[in-house]
């Protein structure tokens, strides 16, 4: 029979492994998404802007700019042209960011349902265990025959 001191143990080993795992998909899913973003921008956005007489300076400062970290104030050489003329590129580009995630996901949860089904749950020393009990050693009061009297006043 396991103990309340073992339950413990395996909640709590549990809540670990699950945060250390997640903290590892959101570095993956983070490094993923910035890379592919920064790749679909490049391709993108950057030859809307160059084809519109924007130097080759400015262009990290335009990501910036685009992704809400700055303002388009601090892009040097930008018209209201070349900001309107990037929003479609860009939220193309996000869009192509977000097809990228899919896959990834696909490959951790993919993982997870395999190694689901190494785990088992069919322990039978445990079936009818109860960690601890609500009144006491004997029966729970209310049952084995016993009559339940509701007293109308509260």
């Amino acid at each position: 029979m396991r103990s309340q001191e073992e339950i413990g143990q395996g909640c709590g080993l549990s809540g670990r492994t699950r945060n250390f795992v997640s903290a590892i998909l959101l570095a993956v899913y983070t490094t993923t998404l910035n890379n592919r973003l920064n790749v679909t921008t490049s391709a993108r956005v950057y030859a809307v802007a160059t084809d519109l007489k924007l130097p080759a300076s400015p262009l990290a400062a335009l990501r910036h700019a685009l992704q809400d970290k700055a303002g388009y104030d601090a892009v040097p050489g930008i018209a209201d042209a070349i900001q309107a003329a990037v929003q479609e590129p860009y939220r193309l580009a996000s869009r192509d960011e977000a097809k990228t995630v899919f896959p990834v996901s696909l490959a951790f949860s993919g993982t997870a349902l395999i190694l689901s089904f190494f785990t088992t749950n069919k322990d039978e020393s445990t079936a009818d265990y109860v960690a601890a009990g609500m009144h006491g050693k004997g029966q729970p009061k209310g049952f084995a025959g016993e009559k339940i009297v509701w007293n109308e006043s509260g």
